[in-house]
């Protein structure tokens, strides 16, 4: 998103003396020369452009200082919060054209070097340096000549600052996120056209009814679990029984298999069917709450009835 909002920014500032892409590309060039990421210095040129465009000729001055800028930056050992913080308040003394007390005090405090080019330009001292600015002395076009005019020596002393892995990694991340800008793009365009106003408002019913399958698939499951629980027991004897008779049955099939030639085998099969039926009818007994005693019972008592 914030590379789309740098994007649009760009766009903005195109002075028709080269295109969009060939803006894009001087952009690229200079962030891999002075190892920034590409959006941080897209940005830059973007804001130094919009809201100090006075103070530079065109895109291509701007962006030459905004490299100048980050190579002092990454010379100084600047992090990340004192490079925004310290190009924020550079944006603002170019923009108002006169660098003044607390500008020139938080350049001091996230961008020191760049207070000794401009000293070294004056050809003063930075106590010299800070009296002039708290004088209103220190002008925004000395600032910017300061740092173009000592690009040489900034650009051989950066030349000797090891490349470190992570600015391999910056490099890198650079050349993909601009191999797929045209992608990104390409990507913003369709969801600005009606087309893509169609196709997310279909992919939002689109959501809207997956959530209500998955509510209701939640409240099925919930409603199955609850069910189990209250009526635990009779799932388990339900499974006792089951796994009671596919045990019998196994037994079953692999004796008939060990007495298949034998003449008996049908008596052996009978007497294994009635086994499994009574323990079946057993088993449902007493899921009922009669126990296997009362079963036993109940069938010697109606013997002993049979043979009165």
């Amino acid at each position: 998103k914030r590379q789309i909002q740098t994007m649009a920014r760009l766009k903005t500032i195109e002075d028709g003396t080269r295109t969009g892409q060939e803006l894009q590309d001087s952009i690229m060039a200079a962030a891999q020369r002075s190892r920034t990421g590409f959006g941080i210095m897209a940005d830059s040129v973007a804001k130094l452009r919009s809201q100090a465009g006075e103070a530079f000729k065109s895109n291509d001055e701007a962006i030459a200082f905004a490299e100048q800028l980050n190579k002092l930056y990454k010379i100084g050992g600047a992090s990340l919060e004192q490079q925004k913080a310290g190009t924020l308040q550079i944006t603002q003394a170019l923009a108002s054209g006169v660098l003044r007390g607390d500008e020139f005090n938080s350049m001091m405090e996230n961008a020191p070097l760049v207070a000794q080019k401009l000293a070294r330009h004056l050809g003063v001292s930075v106590g010299q340096l800070r009296a002039m600015a708290k004088d209103g002395q220190l002008t925004g076009d000395t600032l910017k000549n300061a740092l173009l005019g000592s690009a040489v020596e900034t650009n051989a002393e950066f030349a000797k600052m090891p490349m470190t892995f992570a600015d391999m990694m910056t490099q890198v991340g650079n050349v993909a996120s601009y191999a797929f800008q045209p992608l990104i793009q390409a990507w913003q365009e369709f969801i600005n056209s009606t087309a893509g106003q169609n196709f997310m408002a279909g992919l939002e019913t689109a959501m809207f009814a997956i959530g209500q399958i998955a509510l209701w698939l939640f409240n099925l499951f919930v409603a199955g679990w609850n069910w189990v629980t209250e009526n635990i027991n009779f799932v388990i004897t339900a499974l006792i029984m089951v796994a009671t008779v596919a045990t019998i049955v196994g037994i079953a099939i692999f004796v008939a298999g060990m007495i298949a030639q034998a003449p008996w085998a049908l008596v052996y099969l009978v007497m294994i069917g009635i086994i499994a039926v009574a323990l079946l009818i057993a088993t449902v007994l007493n899921a009922m709450g009669i126990s296997f005693l009362d079963v036993a019972a109940a069938i010697v008592a109606a013997f002993v009835f049979v043979g009165t």
